[in-house]
């Protein structure tokens, strides 16, 4: 008999769009599925679809929960799972109908503990298992440099380690992240196919769609454990450090250009208090030495690298006045 797959699907407010999904889902080639849908709270008619499709099909189980955000959804998915293996899909996405075949088929062929497909098909790119060790930094660039080890889709994971493994409830974004990094900790071996079964779609409700004032603190964390885990498994230099470096200067350059918003809510003290920690900041300054600061305007880059917060919060108040 084949094994059990569990689909955890986090739901909030996408009427508009979440039959598309679970059409998707039932539909799969693979049949030995469970698909659990968490309704985290959500206020338009997303919860009476989801106890819709479980009236339609045994294998749709729906749950609903006051609003406490993705993590714990997916959380409360993971409790509730009876599968050998755990995949994740959002509600306003949808996938092909051998998404789930194509990553089983690719686990037991590899005998990974994770297997994972692309967001885009890399014409460039070939398929590949790899053991998570220092001889295989190529590849585990590869898959950081395509966002492919920073979202929980598009993969199929093993149960009895996922258990192991819950998303911080503490992150407002960049969570997921967080989670495959504690995930890879724990397994030998990853795969990758390049063959794209997952359609992401933007969603109006998306944290891209809003003003992230805490971006500093926040992404910097996500870096951090990033840096902690390129470290632990040996392969923090070269190329991976130029790729985590860019991430961290990127993030100074955002979260300062932020204070030129004209609706940034911070008067000129908290906008210097800011600032001057973003330039102050350690792998902010050590940054500069490995990204490629050409990207940049070279004033901007100039007065983070002398760390002079004052000139630059000042320029953020003349371009809110400007921008009024």
């Amino acid at each position: 008999m084949s094994d059990l797959v569990s689909i955890v699907v986090p739901v909030y407010n996408t009427e508009q769009v979440l039959e598309r999904c679970l059409s998707s889902l039932v539909n799969q080639s693979y049949k030995r599925i469970e698909i659990l849908l968490i309704d985290d709270g959500s206020t338009d008619n997303s919860g009476t679809i989801c106890d819709e499709y479980a009236k339609k099909d045994s294998r749709v189980k729906a749950f609903h929960s006051v609003n406490l955000g993705a993590a714990h959804a997916r959380n409360v998915g993971v409790d509730k799972a009876k599968g050998r293996y755990i995949t994740f899909v959002d509600s306003d996405d949808y996938v092909d109908d051998k998404m789930i075949e194509s990553l089983i088929d690719d686990i037991a062929m590899n005998d990974s503990d994770l297997s994972i497909s692309s967001l885009t098909e890399e014409d460039d790119s070939e398929s590949f298992c790899i053991s998570i060790e220092p001889d295989n930094k190529g590849e585990i660039l590869f898959l950081s440099q395509r966002y492919l080890v920073f979202g929980p889709t598009q993969k199929m994971y093993k149960t009895e380690i996922i258990k192991k493994t819950k998303f911080p409830e503490n992150v407002k974004y960049g969570e997921d992240l967080l989670f495959n990094i504690e995930y890879l900790k724990k397994i030998k071996s990853v795969s990758y196919q390049n063959k794209c079964f997952y359609h992401y779609c933007r969603n109006n409700n998306g944290l891209s769609t809003k003003n992230r004032w805490d971006m500093f603190d926040n992404d910097m964390f996500l870096h951090k454990a990033l840096l902690e885990w390129y470290v632990d498994i040996g392969i923090f230099d070269g190329k991976v450090k130029e790729f985590l470096y860019d991430r961290v200067f990127d993030t100074a350059v955002n979260s300062i250009g932020l204070t030129f918003r004209k609706d940034c809510p911070f008067n000129f003290s908290e906008t210097r208090q800011l600032v001057d920690r973003i330039v102050s900041d350690d792998m902010v300054q050590e940054s500069i030495e490995y990204t490629d600061v050409e990207k940049y305007a070279k004033w901007q880059t100039y007065l983070i690298k002398h760390k002079n917060s004052l000139i630059l919060s000042v320029i953020a108040l003349v371009e809110r006045i400007f921008n009024d």
